[in-house]
């Protein structure tokens, strides 16, 4: 479970499904030929899953991650994983 030292705060969890399904999701793959990481986000529709819209973010400087905590970024959520999952530091 998720632990929050920090400040004595707390940490809350919480999944949401529309029409059982989740609305976000994220995938990654290794694509041959490229440097670099490249990030995509997807919306989808819920019912038939089928592609509506997708950004997508080629990160090839560690400095294009500078902007993981903007919400408005493209692709924040994918570079805040990163972040979290320890495959990019802050101070890099």
């Amino acid at each position: 479970p998720p632990i929050c030292y920090e400040y004595g705060g707390s940490v809350t969890g919480m999944a949401v499904m529309i029409n059982n399904r989740y609305p976000l999701s994220c995938r990654c793959r290794i694509l041959s030929g490229q440097a670099g990481i490249l990030l995509r986000s997807e919306i989808r529709d819920t019912n038939s899953g089928s592609l509506m819209s997708f950004k997508q973010d080629e990160i090839n400087s560690i400095n294009q991650m500078a902007d993981f905590r903007e919400p408005s970024a493209v692709c924040s959520l994918l570079k805040s994983a990163l972040v979290c999952l320890g495959m990019v530091t802050e101070e890099q």
